[in-house]
Protein backbone atom coordinates (compact mmCIF):
# COMPACT_ATOMS: atom_id res chain seq x y z
CA UNK A 1 0.00 0.00 0.00
CA UNK A 2 1.51 3.45 -0.78
CA UNK A 3 0.57 6.74 -0.24
CA UNK A 4 -3.11 7.33 -0.24
CA UNK A 5 -5.13 10.61 -0.13
CA UNK A 6 -7.80 11.51 2.05
CA UNK A 7 -11.66 10.22 1.24
CA UNK A 8 -14.60 13.81 1.30
CA UNK A 9 -15.84 12.28 4.64
CA UNK A 10 -11.80 11.79 5.83
CA UNK A 11 -11.59 15.33 4.61
CA UNK A 12 -14.28 16.66 6.79
CA UNK A 13 -13.74 15.39 9.71
CA UNK A 14 -9.84 16.22 9.56
CA UNK A 15 -10.99 19.96 9.06
CA UNK A 16 -13.55 19.15 11.95
CA UNK A 17 -10.54 18.46 14.02
CA UNK A 18 -8.39 21.39 12.88
CA UNK A 19 -11.09 23.87 14.01
CA UNK A 20 -11.76 22.03 17.41
CA UNK A 21 -9.00 20.53 19.67
CA UNK A 22 -11.21 18.53 21.68
CA UNK A 23 -11.07 15.29 19.44
CA UNK A 24 -13.51 12.91 21.87
CA UNK A 25 -16.04 14.68 19.40
CA UNK A 26 -14.88 12.51 16.56
CA UNK A 27 -14.71 9.77 18.42
CA UNK A 28 -17.21 6.67 17.58
CA UNK A 29 -18.08 5.34 20.22
CA UNK A 30 -19.36 1.05 19.71
CA UNK A 31 -19.83 -1.86 22.12
CA UNK A 32 -20.10 -5.28 21.10
CA UNK A 33 -21.03 -8.49 22.60
CA UNK A 34 -18.91 -11.12 21.30
CA UNK A 35 -19.46 -15.28 21.61
CA UNK A 36 -16.51 -16.69 24.00
CA UNK A 37 -13.87 -17.29 21.69
CA UNK A 38 -10.40 -18.41 22.59
CA UNK A 39 -7.86 -15.34 22.97
CA UNK A 40 -5.66 -16.65 20.22
CA UNK A 41 -8.48 -17.21 17.48
CA UNK A 42 -9.44 -14.65 17.78
CA UNK A 43 -6.16 -12.28 17.46
CA UNK A 44 -5.69 -14.09 14.10
CA UNK A 45 -9.15 -13.52 12.96
CA UNK A 46 -8.90 -9.38 13.60
CA UNK A 47 -5.03 -9.73 12.16
CA UNK A 48 -6.73 -11.15 9.34
CA UNK A 49 -9.28 -8.37 9.21
CA UNK A 50 -7.16 -5.78 9.39
CA UNK A 51 -4.52 -7.06 6.81
CA UNK A 52 -7.75 -7.07 4.53
CA UNK A 53 -8.17 -3.66 5.75
CA UNK A 54 -4.64 -1.91 5.57
CA UNK A 55 -5.96 1.94 5.77
CA UNK A 56 -5.93 0.69 9.24
CA UNK A 57 -2.52 0.65 9.66
CA UNK A 58 -1.56 4.21 8.09
CA UNK A 59 -1.01 7.50 9.60
CA UNK A 60 -1.58 11.18 8.48
CA UNK A 61 2.20 12.39 6.54
CA UNK A 62 1.99 16.14 5.14
CA UNK A 63 1.67 15.47 1.04
CA UNK A 64 2.35 19.18 0.31
CA UNK A 65 -1.08 19.83 -0.80
CA UNK A 66 -4.36 21.02 0.97
CA UNK A 67 -4.77 17.25 3.16
CA UNK A 68 -2.50 15.21 4.19
CA UNK A 69 -2.41 11.58 2.77
CA UNK A 70 -2.77 7.91 4.50
CA UNK A 71 0.48 6.10 4.94
CA UNK A 72 1.37 2.60 6.25
CA UNK A 73 3.56 2.75 9.55
CA UNK A 74 1.63 0.75 11.88
CA UNK A 75 1.84 -2.90 12.87
CA UNK A 76 -0.95 -4.62 13.83
CA UNK A 77 0.75 -4.75 17.82
CA UNK A 78 0.42 -0.74 17.52
CA UNK A 79 -3.40 -0.44 17.43
CA UNK A 80 -4.26 -3.53 19.25
CA UNK A 81 -3.99 -4.47 23.36
CA UNK A 82 -5.01 -6.90 25.37
CA UNK A 83 -5.53 -6.88 29.08
CA UNK A 84 -7.57 -8.22 32.07
CA UNK A 85 -11.29 -7.45 32.42
CA UNK A 86 -10.48 -5.66 35.51
CA UNK A 87 -6.84 -3.76 33.81
CA UNK A 88 -7.54 -0.25 32.63
CA UNK A 89 -5.91 0.42 29.14
CA UNK A 90 -4.48 3.90 28.24
CA UNK A 91 -4.93 5.33 25.18
CA UNK A 92 -1.36 6.47 23.59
Amino acid sequence: MHRVRLSRSQRNLYNGVRQDNNPALYLIGKSYRFRRLELARFLAALHATVLDNPVQLCVLENSGADYPDLVPRLRFGDIVRVGSADEHLQST
